[in-house]
C-alpha cells in the first residue's frame, strides 16, 4: 500500500497548512491515476480523495468535484475506507456549498443519509445530516424544508442529549433562524423560553445569560422594550468585560438608536468603546464601527462638532472596511457643506461616488443625492456651470428611477430652474421651474413644497409674470394655514 501511505503523508501536509510542500506529490499521484489497472478499489478510493482535497485547498472547484466523484464511486472493504468514503461524500457537500451548489449538496449528503439509516448508525451521526441539509434548505430559502429537516435533527438529538449540549444548542439556534427568517419570532422564542424553564438548575449564570441574550435579541423584532428588559437581565449575570456584555450594550444601543432615545444609545456605544479599546487594536473592525455610530448619531442630534470629531478620527482607521468607509464620506461630506468648507466636501462626496461606482451602483438614488449635493455646494460658490451639469446628471437618474424619488426630483428641477435664472437663462429656468411645480404637487414633504412656492413666487415677479405670481402665492398661503 505505498500509494495509500504517499496519501496519507499528503493529507497530513495539508493539515498543517503545507501545500506548497505536496504540489509535485499530488501530481506524481495524479501520473499514476492515469494507470487504473495497478490500483486496488480502495488505492483508488484514497488517491481521489487526497487529490480532491489538495485542489479544494487552492480553491479550483472543476478539479476538486472531478476527484470527489472519483473517490466517490470506489467502495470498500474495510472501516478504514469506509470512513474515506464518507468524508469524501461530506468534503464533496462543503465543496459545493462553498460555491454555492446547494442542490448538488444536499444530494451528496442524502446518499450518505440514506447509506447511514440503512446501516442503523449512531442517531447523532444521522442527525448531524438532516442538520446540514436543513441549513442548506435555509441558504437557498426552502425555509419550510429547512424547518422539517431541522426539527428532525434536534428531535433525534434529544433522544441522547440534554437540551443545553452545545450539539442541540447549535440546532436550536439554527431552528431559530429559521423561524425568524418564515416571520415567526415568537415560536423561535419558546424555543429558548422552554429550555430556561426546563433547565434551570443545569445552567450557569453565563448559560442562563446566553438564552436570555437571544431570546432579547428576538424581541428586537417585535417588541423592543421587552427586548431592553431582557437583554438588561442577562447582562446582570456576567462581569462587564464578559463579551455577553458587549452584545448586550451594542444591542441595548441598537434599540435606543431605534426608539429614538439617542443620548442613552450614545452612552451604550461609549460604553462599548471603553471596554473594547483595552482589548482591540485601534483599526479593528468593532472600532470603527464605534467612531461612525457615534458620529452619524451625534449628526441626527444637531451635535455638528462632535459628529465631526468622531467621524475624522474613525475615517483614516476604515480603510480596511469599504461599505463602513462609505458612511463616514457621506456623514463628512454633509458636515463640510453646512460649515461651508466645500473643497473637503467635494473630496467625501467624490470619493463616496467612487464607491458606489466600484459597486455599480450609478442608478441609485444614493448616487443621485449626491450628485444632488455636490450641485448644490457648487450653487453655494456661484459656480453656476458646475452646479447645472451634477444637476442635469442628478436629474437623469431620477428620472429613471420613477415615482419613488419625487421629492428629490422636485427639489433637483426647482434648483436646476434657479441656477439657470441666476445664469441669466430665462426660457430654461422657466422650464424647469415649471416642470418642477409640477412634480412639486404629487410631493408630501412640506419643507420641500414651501422652499418650491417661494422659489416660484420669487421668479415669476422678477420676470414680471403677475398671473403665475399670484398662483402660488395663494398656493403658498394655503400652505402656511394648513401648517399653522
Amino acid at each position: 500500500m505505498e500509494w495509500k501511505q504517499k496519501a496519507n503523508a499528503i493529507i497530513k501536509k495539508m493539515k498543517l497548512g503545507q501545500h506548497q510542500l505536496v504540489q509535485r506529490d499530488v501530481v506524481e499521484i495524479e501520473q499514476q491515476l492515469k494507470k487504473i489497472e495497478e490500483l486496488s478499489n480502495a488505492e483508488l478510493l484514497f488517491l481521489h480523495y487526497t487529490v480532491a482535497l489538495f485542489y479544494q485547498a487552492e480553491k479550483n472547484y472543476t478539479l476538486a468535484s472531478h476527484h470527489f466523484q472519483q473517490a466517490m464511486k470506489h467502495r470498500y472493504r474495510d472501516q478504514e475506507a469506509e470512513q474515506i468514503w464518507l468524508q469524501a461524500h461530506f468534503a464533496f457537500a462543503k465543496l459545493d456549498e462553498q460555491f454555492k451548489q446547494f442542490s448538488q449538496a444536499r444530494m451528496t449528503l442524502a446518499k450518505v443519509l440514506q447509506y447511514l439509516e440503512k446501516k442503523q448508525a449512531d442517531s447523532i451521526d444521522i442527525a448531524l445530516i438532516y442538520q446540514r441539509i436543513g441549513w442548506l434548505f435555509y441558504q437557498e430559502e426552502e425555509l419550510h424544508q429547512a424547518h422539517t429537516q431541522m426539527e428532525q435533527a434536534r428531535k433525534l438529538m434529544l433522544e441522547e442529549l440534554e437540551p443545553v449540549d452545545p450539539m442541540v444548542m447549535k440546532v436550536t439556534d439554527q431552528l431559530a433562524d429559521i423561524y425568524l427568517a418564515l416571520e415567526q419570532p415568537e415560536l423561535a422564542i419558546q424555543l429558548f423560553d422552554n429550555i430556561t424553564a426546563r433547565e434551570d438548575t443545569l445552567l450557569s449564570d453565563e448559560g442562563k445569560a446566553t438564552l436570555l441574550m437571544k431570546t432579547g435579541e428576538l424581541y428586537f423584532h417585535i417588541d423592543l422594550k421587552k427586548a431592553r428588559r431582557i437583554i438588561n437581565q442577562a447582562i446582570k449575570l456576567v462581569n462587564t468585560e464578559h463579551p455577553l456584555s458587549v452584545r448586550g450594550f451594542m444591542l441595548l444601543a441598537e434599540i435606543e438608536e431605534n426608539l429614538k432615545v439617542f443620548p442613552r444609545a450614545v452612552k451604550y456605544y461609549e460604553r462599548v468603546m471603553e471596554i473594547i479599546n483595552q482589548k482591540y487594536d485601534i483599526d479593528h473592525f468593532l472600532v470603527v464601527f464605534l467612531y461612525s455610530k457615534l458620529g452619524t448619531i451625534a449628526l441626527k442630534m444637531g451635535e455638528d462638532q462632535t459628529a465631526k470629531h468622531f467621524l475624522e478620527a474613525g475615517l483614516p482607521l476604515s480603510d480596511k472596511y469599504p461599505k463602513i468607509r462609505m458612511q463616514f464620506l457621506y456623514a463628512l461630506g454633509k458636515i463640510y457643506s453646512k460649515q461651508e468648507i466645500y473643497d473637503q466636501a467635494l473630496d467625501m462626496y467624490t470619493e463616496f461616488l467612487h464607491g458606489l461606482e466600484i459597486q455599480d451602483k450609478m442608478r441609485t438614488l444614493a448616487y443621485a443625492n449626491t450628485l444632488q449635493a455636490i450641485a448644490y455646494n457648487f450653487l453655494m460658490q456661484a459656480d453656476l456651470d458646475n452646479a447645472i451639469v451634477r444637476y442635469h446628471e442628478a436629474l437623469s437618474i431620477y428620472k429613471k428611477l420613477g415615482s419613488n424619488c419625487r421629492n428629490e426630483k422636485g427639489l433637483t428641477t426647482i434648483r436646476l430652474g434657479y441656477s439657470y435664472y441666476q445664469a441669466g437663462e430665462i426660457k430654461q429656468a422657466e422650464k424647469y421651474y415649471e416642470l418642477g411645480a409640477g412634480t412639486i404637487e404629487k410631493v408630501n414633504d412640506q419643507a420641500i413644497k414651501q422652499e418650491a412656492y417661494l422659489a416660484l413666487v420669487e421668479f415669476y415677479k422678477e420676470t414680471n409674470q403677475p398671473k403665475k405670481q399670484y398662483q402660488f402665492e395663494h398656493k403658498l398661503i394655503q400652505f402656511n394655514k394648513k401648517s399653522i
